[in-house]
């Protein structure tokens, strides 16, 4: 008699993945653009591609059921921004009427930048607001508030982070790439109240929003006596171009950058990773063009608000939620635009 082991031999099948950039069908082996993922044409046979969790936001982006108290028409185009401090000059918001705004604070209770509500598990930011600290137990985000101190019952919900991630580009000395995002670690209840709604994307790769366009900046920041810092306030300010942008910065704006402003009028400290929206003329639905990222001063002549460029930062977005909403193997790494096959 003899004792030992027995081998079994099977074949494991391969979990069928599709390439950087695109998008897989749940129950088929094609792959789709990721542009096309929750664009309300169905490409999947299945029609995934449409109700896959990340489209619960785009049927109803960028709309308001409280409109808000700004006029675009109104505001002088001038120069002047610095996002990385609070809103100057501007005016309190109706509570709700910006409701993809939300609040970065630290677990004991510090609000120390803005971001935005873009799917039920899903927040964007600028990637300087997470510098240096990964851990999502260090954040703590909340949503459908009017103060940055919080307790706005019963619109508020504050739900800790699951995953924090950093545009693998970013520069911290030039502020190039400065977006990240945040997933949350679970889902804000869906249906959304009336003060809790996600943000549209730019649809186009790289579009380029007119200079003169005025577009608002939100968020909690510092006001340099021209009111609250705890009320959320707001401000129209026109879009600068980068042409003219970099003759004041001295070279140092890149084509992931967008500037805004007008003289006086600016965001500040505090107001870093929230939302630069700009009204789509057609659709009345507001898209989100730039992240607060940095500047010289707040609200001083000569130099408009530097913006984090989300139109060229979509591929980031589009290919990382993807990945951890399970769409991807676990070899994941952000392939750019000029990598893609």
């Amino acid at each position: 008699e003899y004792t030992g082991f027995s081998i079994q031999i099977g074949l494991i099948p391969t979990p069928f993945l599709c390439p950087m950039g695109q998008f897989k069908c749940r129950n088929t082996k094609q792959c789709i653009p990721l542009n096309q993922r929750c664009d309300g044409v169905s490409q999947c046979p299945d029609n995934s591609d449409e109700l896959d969790s990340f489209c619960k936001i785009p049927a109803q982006c960028g709309t308001q059921a409280i409109q808000p108290n700004i006029s675009l028409s109104t505001a002088q185009a001038a120069f002047d921004f610095d996002p990385t401090n609070f809103i100057v000059n501007g005016t309190a918001a109706i509570p709700g009427s910006w409701p993809w705004q939300v609040s970065l604070h630290s677990p004991s209770g510090f609000q120390f930048c803005g971001g935005v509500l873009l799917s039920p598990h899903w927040v964007i930011t600028a990637a300087h607001c997470i510098y240096g600290d990964s851990d999502p137990g260090d954040y703590f985000v909340h949503i459908g508030s009017e103060h940055s101190s919080g307790m706005d019952p019963p619109y508020e919900v504050d739900i800790g982070a699951s995953a924090v991630i950093m545009h693998p580009d970013n520069n911290h000395a030039t502020n190039a790439f400065d977006i990240a995002l945040i997933r949350l670690s679970r889902d804000v209840p869906f249906p959304f109240n009336s003060h809790i709604n996600g943000i549209c994307l730019p649809q186009q790769y790289g579009s380029v929003v007119p200079a003169g366009t005025m577009c608002v900046v939100t968020g909690w920041g510092t006001t340099h006596g021209t009111g609250s810092d705890d009320v959320l306030r707001q401000v129209a300010v026109p879009i600068v171009s980068n042409n003219v942008c970099n003759g004041e910065y001295n070279g140092d704006i890149d084509s992931t950058m967008l500037c805004a402003g007008s003289t006086g009028k600016d965001s500040c400290q505090g107001d870093s990773g929230g939302p630069f929206v700009c009204q789509d003329p057609m659709s009345k639905r507001w898209i989100l063009q730039g992240v607060v990222s940095w500047g010289y001063g707040c609200g001083v002549a000569g130099f408009p608000g530097v913006y984090s460029r989300v139109s060229v930062l979509t591929d980031f977005i589009y290919q990382t939620t993807a990945y951890y909403d399970g769409n991807y193997g676990n070899n994941f790494s952000y392939v750019s635009r000029t990598g893609w096959t």
